[in-house]
């Protein structure tokens, strides 16, 4: 079995929201989900590598949704010889995202409001969980919201990890002139309809990448393991299967 490293995204989601959906990778990965319990980018980075020497996994690859993509690559330029290869899903290799996601959010007032809701509040952790629950209009296919609610419900939620990342990482972050360091294999998943962090987004990212495959699912919008998780499944497997 190949080690396998799961980053929620969030950023300060734990990673119940990737279960059961990632159960079929099982067949060629052993999985090890990974929750923050650092709140800056250099305590999330030293704490993915503490758990990635206390396992003995001197080599795995990284699966990284969202923020956790973002993460993923920074530990890839960061650790490179213990990265055997990554799993970039809904991500992008800069902030510029935000913009987009910002207009794409306009048509969507009551994730606003809650949004506003966030940024007028003490930001607990129940303050994120009912921002993230209001954002599911926004991120997930209509015909998957129940589902997703039901999921996020159950999730457990860092703000403050979400706070600290929001000001000191989102801001500065742009590695496209590094990506060409990133040599191992790469898979890059962007959900079809995703209003988050578009597609043409992990276009870029895969295009850039030296040896990375880019595949889009369809009918999914940010959460494409959610959304529709026979497909996601099936492309991780086939690319497993052929590059490793």
């Amino acid at each position: 079995m190949i080690p396998c490293f799961v980053l929620p995204g969030g950023p300060g989601f734990d990673t119940s929201y990737f279960r059961p959906y990632l159960n079929p990778l099982k067949q060629v990965f052993s999985l090890y989900p990974i929750d923050y319990s650092q709140q800056t980018l250099d305590g999330v980075l030293h704490h993915i590598h503490y758990l990635q020497r206390h396992t003995k996994q001197s080599k795995a690859i990284f699966l990284g949704h969202s923020a956790g993509g973002m993460l993923a690559l920074e530990y890839a330029l960061r650790y490179p010889d213990e990265v055997s290869g990554l799993i970039l899903v809904s991500t992008a290799a800069d902030n510029s995202f935000t913009q987009v996601s910002e207009q794409n959010i306009k048509h969507y007032p009551e994730v606003l409001k809650a949004f506003s809701a966030y940024v007028k509040s003490k930001r607990t952790n129940d303050d994120y969980k009912a921002s993230t629950l209001a954002y599911i209009e926004f991120a997930v296919v209509p015909e998957k919201q129940v589902e997703a609610r039901a999921v996020f419900e159950q999730m457990k939620y860092n703000a403050a990890c979400l706070e600290q990342l929001k000001r000191n990482f989102i801001p500065y972050y742009n590695i496209n002139d590094l990506l060409h360091n990133i040599s191992v294999p790469a898979l890059v998943i962007a959900g079809e309809q995703d209003v988050v962090i578009p597609p043409q987004f992990s276009e870029h990212l895969a295009r850039h990448l030296p040896h990375a495959e880019f595949s889009m699912i369809p009918n999914t919008n940010h959460f494409p393991f959610l959304e529709n998780p026979d497909a996601f499944c099936a492309t991780v497997m086939e690319w497993v299967r052929k590059t490793f």
